[in-house]
């Protein structure tokens, strides 16, 4: 159901790593799979003052790193290299990780050799498909939640992040708000469903046939297939719309949108996106319905807030 495929990282091999064939999964050209080559390197080392190695134990695919690897959209090409990723740090990709902290710089103080812990490494240079890696202590990085596996804990940061920016810090849902998800079924969009009820909210989860069973075991209290309706029709408003997907146009979302709404796009087609952007400072007003467009910003603190749901047990990993 979530977007995120697990890698793990095999018991039994454990021990067949070695300062001198630790590996490190690299994308030299564009494309698909076939692209990426793993390497044999040695064991990277610390070098700065604030600085961790990590074990990493699990690690996880969501979109943003196929879209690397693909070059979709174009403005991929843009940020790490026209004809191929030459500006990907070491050409490692891999955001989402979860290991074990090996060894840290004289002046880490928030982690220590031998804590479990998850992060996104999107913000600090990729690099999470690997037995190690090295990141500042600055990094999107927290305690891995105690209750769960490596490879749960690898399948959260991004898209649990994402989804907690929208419905906490952007829509601000609290209790009776109606909410819909649309694109429920998804990575970010099944971490949304869950966190929109911790806060309170009352969850429509918007999702094709295979997945309404799913939505109804996270919890959502409508699930509506979008293969038998559109929810844009349908007789209710709803105080906040988060969109996984942005397939529909904006108007189409306005019109299902209480007086005072907020609509808030996650994901999509990058055409449809740029048009949310586009008519976004338009189309919101003080005490009106309000457009939003968001992007990732991993933190620390996002990821201790996940670990809190996930050990309240409002949020569960979706694999």
């Amino acid at each position: 159901v979530c977007s995120h495929v697990v890698t793990e990282k095999r018991e039994e091999e454990k021990e067949k790593i070695t300062m001198s064939n630790s590996r490190f999964c690299q994308l030299k050209q564009y494309g698909g799979p076939s692209k990426l080559h793993v390497t044999n390197i040695g064991k990277p080392s610390i070098v700065g003052d604030d600085e961790i190695l990590i074990r990493i134990k699990a690690a996880s695919i969501n979109s943003a790193d196929w879209r690397i690897m693909r070059a979709d959209p174009f403005l991929i090409r843009l940020m790490f290299g026209l004809r191929s990723p030459s500006k990907l740090p070491k050409g490692g990709i891999g955001a989402d990780i979860a290991g074990v902290v090996e060894a840290t710089s004289s002046n880490v103080k928030q982690f220590k050799a031998g804590d479990a812990v998850y992060g996104d490494l999107s913000s600090c240079g990729f690099g999470g498909f690997a037995d190690y890696v090295v990141v500042s202590e600055t990094a999107a990085l927290a305690n891995k939640p105690s209750s769960i596996s490596f490879e749960e804990a690898a399948s959260l940061p991004m898209a649990s992040l994402t989804a907690l920016e929208a419905i906490k810090d952007v829509a601000k849902v609290f209790d009776g708000d109606q909410v819909v998800i649309h694109g429920a079924g998804g990575g970010v969009g099944s971490m949304a469903v869950q966190i929109a009820k911790a806060y309170g909210g009352h969850v429509t989860a918007v999702c094709n046939t295979k997945k309404v069973q799913k939505m109804k075991d996270i919890g959502a209290d409508i699930v509506v297939d979008y293969t038998k309706e559109d929810f844009t029709k349908m007789d209710q408003k709803f105080d906040v719309i988060i969109d996984c997907g942005a397939y529909h146009s904006v108007w189409k979302m306005r019109k299902a949108l209480k007086p005072t709404g907020h609509y808030v796009v996650i994901g999509g087609t990058f055409r449809n996106l740029l048009r949310s952007m586009f008519y976004s400072p338009f189309l919101s007003h003080e005490g009106g319905q309000t457009i939003s467009v968001i992007e990732n910003k991993p933190t620390r603190a996002g990821l201790d807030a996940v670990r809190d749901l996930v050990e309240s047990d409002k949020l569960k990993p979706v694999i």
